[in-house]
């Protein structure tokens, strides 16, 4: 239960990181970087931060209204 809370919160602000950007991302090397910045430019960072947030909600609304 508390790791369910604790996956859920760090889903959660990772996924709005993508938005607000308050975590810095070093720079990526070589191809990584390349790839990345292919992602970011073409949007998918945006789906995948959306999903973020929707299922770090849904896991700790799960977790505090105890569906389970």
């Amino acid at each position: 239960m508390g790791v369910r809370l604790l996956l859920g919160l760090m889903m959660h602000i990772f996924g709005i990181n993508k938005f607000l950007d308050f975590l810095p991302m070093p720079d990526i090397p070589s191809f990584g970087g390349t790839c990345m910045g292919i992602y970011f430019t073409s949007g998918f960072m945006s789906i995948i931060g959306i999903w973020d947030i929707i299922f770090g909600l849904a896991s700790v609304s799960i977790n505090m209204c105890h569906w389970h």
